[in-house]
C-alpha cells in the first residue's frame, strides 16, 4: 500500500498515484510498458498466476521486469507530510524521507506501561508509570524479581523517552522557527516594497509641489510686478475659460484697474493698444464676478471712446454690452 493522501500538505500531482491501490507511490516501480506502481502493490498483483499482465493496460509481463524508479522516489520523499499520530496530538510536519527517524523520537507515539499494561501517549508514559506506586510498593513486598528487573530497566527507559520526546518537541520548533523566519522575510520584502513605493510617491508628489510652486512663483511674479499690460493680457488669454485656481482673481482685476488708471492719467497711443487688448481679454475671460465685470465693461467702453478720439473714426459699441456669469 502507498502513502495515504490525507496526510500530505499540499495536493499531490495525479502522476504520482499508484493506479493499484490509488495513494501516493510508495517505493516506486515502472512497467515494461511504462506504467508506475507501488513495488509492494505490483508484487502481490503479479504473484497471482492467473495475473501476469500490467494491472493498467494488461500488456504482459514478469515479476522481474518491473524497475525501481529512483527520480520519482527522490521526489516523492521530498514532499511534506504529517506526522503518523496526528490525531493523537503531534503537530509536527516533516519531509517523507524524514518518517522513519521521526516515528522513532515521537512522543505521540503509543507506549505501554510495563507495570499496569495501559497504553497511552510515549510522552505521558513515564508520569503514568510513577502514578503506579501502589502496584510498585505490592510488587516490591513480594520481592517480585522480574518486576523489580522491569522497574530498573524501566527507569533507564524513561530517561531515553525524555530524550525523545525533547528531540522530538525540538524537531517541532526548528520546523516552526523555520516557518517564523520564512514568514518574516516574506514580511521584510513586502515591506521594503511598500517603502519602496511610498518613496516613489513622496518623490512624485514633492515634484508636483515643486512644479506647482514654480508656476505658482512665476504666476505670482507676472501678477506682481506687472512688467507690461501686454504680458498679463498674454496670461489671461492663455487661461481664458479656465482661471488657475492659484490665481486670485482680485488681484488680477485690481492690476487691470492700475493699468486703466495709469492709461487715463496720461498714456499714449502705443499704450492704449496693449491697455485695450489686456480690458478685452479680460472681459472675454469667465474669471471675474457681475459686479467686477461690470467695472471692466465701462473701462472697455471708455477706451472703446478713445480709440474713436485716437483714429477719429467712431468705434462701433453696443449701448449694453451683456455680462455673463
Amino acid at each position: 500500500m502507498g502513502y495515504s493522501l490525507q496526510r500530505f500538505l499540499s495536493r499531490v500531482d495525479d502522476n504520482l498515484l499508484c493506479g493499484i491501490c490509488a495513494a501516493v507511490l510508495k517505493d516506486a516501480v515502472v512497467t515494461p510498458c511504462g506504467h508506475s506502481f507501488c513495488e509492494h502493490c505490483l508484487d502481490t498483483w503479479l504473484n497471482q498466476t492467473e495475473r501476469r499482465t500490467c494491472p493498467e493496460c494488461r500488456s504482459g509481463m514478469l515479476p522481474h521486469e518491473a524497475r525501481p524508479v529512483i527520480a520519482l522516489r527522490s521526489l516523492i520523499s521530498g514532499l511534506s507530510i504529517e506526522c503518523l499520530h496526528r490525531v493523537r496530538g503531534c503537530r509536527m510536519t516533516l519531509k517523507l524521507e524524514d518518517e522513519q527517524r521521526h516515528q522513532a523520537e515521537c512522543g505521540y507515539s503509543p507506549a505501554q506501561c510495563s507495570t499496569c499494561g495501559d497504553t497511552m501517549d510515549r510522552y505521558r508514559l513515564a508520569n503514568h508509570e510513577l502514578q503506579c506506586s501502589k502496584v510498585t510498593a505490592e510488587k516490591e513486598e513480594k520481592g517480585d524479581a522480574d518486576f523489580l528487573t522491569r522497574r530498573k530497566n524501566s527507569a533507564s527507559g524513561r530517561f531515553d523517552l525524555a530524550l525523545s520526546e525533547l528531540a522530538c518537541r525540538v524537531a517541532t520548533l526548528e520546523v516552526q522557527l523555520k516557518q517564523t523566519r520564512h514568514e518574516l522575510e516574506m514580511s521584510r520584502a513586502r515591506n521594503r516594497r511598500l517603502e519602496r513605493e511610498l518613496q516613489r510617491r513622496k518623490s512624485e508628489l514633492e515634484a508636483q509641489k515643486s512644479e506647482m510652486r514654480g508656476t505658482s512663483g512665476r504666476c505670482d511674479t507676472q501678477l506682481t510686478t506687472f512688467q507690461s499690460a501686454s504680458q498679463l493680457s498674454q496670461f489671461i488669454s492663455r487661461y481664458l475659460l479656465i482661471k488657475p485656481h492659484y490665481v486670485n482673481k482680485d488681484h488680477v482685476f485690481r492690476s487691470i484697474r492700475d493699468y486703466f488708471d495709469h492709461y487715463i492719467a496720461g498714456g499714449d497711443g502705443m499704450y492704449h493698444n496693449d491697455v485695450h487688448a489686456l480690458v478685452a481679454t479680460a472681459y472675454a475671460s469667465n474669471w471675474f464676478s457681475p459686479s467686477q465685470r461690470l467695472c471692466i465693461q465701462q473701462w472697455l467702453r471708455t477706451l472703446s471712446r478713445r480709440s474713436q478720439e485716437i483714429t477719429g473714426h467712431r468705434t462701433n459699441m453696443p449701448d449694453i454690452l451683456p455680462l455673463t456669469s
